[in-house]
């Protein structure tokens, strides 16, 4: 492999948003050492091979999901569709060494090689009947391991020795190699179906976030304050008189954080300055006024996993009005009018100033009701298709909000994976944006994405950096043909330990890959386990 080549696969990687990368895990402290050395000898003496997973039911559910694929393919999509599916996905070999329960170094093979082809960025491979199968493949593969019972129970309980040791020994801030040593032997043990206490305790142990986005309050005021200047015409009747007139409104939307837990939010609120001009009718009279109003509407947004909510809308409004003239040709008639105008004045103002609250609250309801900015949910609602295609599990999300930031903090992992032993560093303000990435994170998602396949560089560049619209679940996308991803100019394999290396210590982000087999154009493939 060239240098160029090398460069320009770690360059791929580093497509990752701008970071701010945390820093190791923290201490595993003596309490959670003996809570999980006590966990892990309990486990063992509960093992038993009864309780393993069926290798012959998995086996009959990948061959049920295999023959429900084509019916599937022919309800959503043209036969000249389907047909293409069916080929790229090559089952054949699968479907034959499943049914006859072929030897496991087979059967490991063909199920690592039909999943290799059910993994990926193209758009199709979110639907609901790939991914049925592509979860059936996996827990063959899961029970490959036990296929021999005796032998399985024997291997589960070398596996638990390995990791009271590994416990026992491990670093006060854990190795990435040490963390990916515990979370394999976790990962081994779920698959188990019989050590549910001890991964749930060790999850339980790596359980904080390992993901999080942190948004400063000038990026909110940024996307919400504006300045407000709007003329409309005055069309009204109070008391019997008819307004005829303009009115100019002036002002300001702003934002302010408010501290929150479980949700972020957001104080609205608008303050403006009110002039009108108005003359009213009443009979044959003419009153020409001038009025002056400050108007002040709140409401309050919040923002969780589930969406954005708004509060009822609060104004208050104070008006101050002077008539400056009384037209008709007879004094009279004007002292009178102007007495009578005198009397109604107040009650008028009343019903003036509440007309303005209810039209001013109903403009700034509408109006903050259009403010929607993108949210990591409804980020992540897109990014699903893409999820589902890659197998991997849809982040939790946990919001709150000071005066300074609103935070989503996220766990990254999957069913059997673990994340973070200690809550994340502060980032200091003020800042506009920040993003911190643990170093589990990354190991969850390419462990998923990377563990044990072979790509090329096209399609480790779709893996890395294609983000397309979601598709829909009709299959009516053509996956790639095998032809267009042999023209890459390399392939590696990777490791199924860490097939992606970042690390982040000492003021040092490390990234790179782990292969253990490495082509070159038409050369020779080198095997030799190595890290670029």
């Amino acid at each position: 492999m060239t240098r160029q080549s090398v460069v320009r696969c770690l360059l791929l990687l580093l497509l990752l948003p701008v970071l701010s990368a945390r820093s190791a895990f923290a201490q595993l402290d003596g309490a959670k050492r003996d809570r999980l050395i006590g966990k892990i000898e309990s486990t063992s003496n509960e093992l038993v091979s009864s309780r393993l997973p069926d290798f012959d039911l998995a086996a009959d559910r990948v061959a049920e999901r295999i023959e429900n694929l084509k019916p599937f393919l022919d309800r959503v999509t043209d036969s000249q569709n389907r047909d293409a599916w069916l080929r790229y996905f090559d089952l054949q070999d699968l479907a034959q060494a499943v049914e006859s329960r072929a030897p496991s170094s087979e059967l490991m093979a063909e199920a690592m090689s039909a999943r290799d082809r059910l993994i990926g960025t193209t758009p199709g491979l979110e639907m609901s009947a790939v991914r049925a199968l592509r979860d059936a493949v996996d827990h063959l593969i899961d029970t490959l391991v036990f296929r021999n019972p005796d032998r399985a129970v024997s291997v589960l309980k070398a596996q638990l020795r390995s990791l009271d040791q590994l416990v026992r020994e491990v670093d006060d801030i854990p190795t990435p190699d040490q963390f990916n040593a515990i979370s394999a032997r976790v990962a081994l043990l779920a698959s188990s179906d019989q050590a549910d206490d001890l991964v749930r305790e060790f999850r339980n142990t790596f359980s904080r976030s390992n993901a999080a986005i942190m948004v400063g309050t000038s990026l909110v005021q940024q996307a919400i304050n504006r300045p407000v200047s709007r003329q409309r015409p005055v069309r009204d009747c109070i008391l019997g008189t008819r307004l005829v007139g303009d009115a100019q409104m002036d002002g300001h939307v702003t934002a302010a954080l408010l501290p929150s837990i479980g949700s972020a939010e957001i104080h609205l609120s608008f303050i403006g300055h009110v002039v009108s001009h108005n003359t009213g009718f009443n009979g044959p009279v003419r009153l020409r006024t001038v009025g002056s109003s400050e108007v002040m509407a709140t409401r309050t947004m919040t923002v969780d996993a589930a969406g954005i909510a708004l509060s009822e809308t609060g104004v208050q409004a104070t008006l101050q009005t002077r008539i400056c003239r009384i037209d008709h040709p007879l004094r009279i008639v004007r002292a009178i009018a102007r007495k009578q105008a005198a009397k109604q004045k107040p009650a008028a103002d009343r019903i003036a100033v509440e007309k303005l609250r209810t039209q001013v609250g109903r403009q700034f309801a509408t109006e903050t009701g259009q403010v929607s900015p993108l949210t990591p949910s409804q980020l992540v609602d897109r990014a699903e298709p893409m999820l589902q295609r890659l197998s991997l599990t849809r982040p939790s999300q946990a919001w709150s909000s000071t005066v300074d930031a609103i935070c989503v903090e996220s766990v990254f992992r999957g069913p059997e994976q673990l994340a973070s032993i200690t809550s994340r560093p502060g980032v200091p303000t003020p800042f506009a944006l920040a993003i911190q990435i643990h170093e589990s994170a990354v190991e969850n998602a390419f462990s998923v994405m990377l563990a044990g396949r072979t790509l090329n560089e096209r399609r480790l560049s779709e893996l890395l950096d294609r983000i397309g619209p979601a598709a829909p679940d009709d299959g009516s996308v053509t996956p790639a043909s095998s032809d267009q991803e042999s023209e890459a100019p390399f392939e590696i394999g990777f490791s199924r330990s860490r097939p992606v290396i970042f690390e982040s210590r000492g003021g040092v982000v490390r990234i790179g890959l782990r292969g253990t087999r490495f082509v070159q154009g038409d050369g020779d493939p080198l095997y030799k386990a190595m890290e670029i």
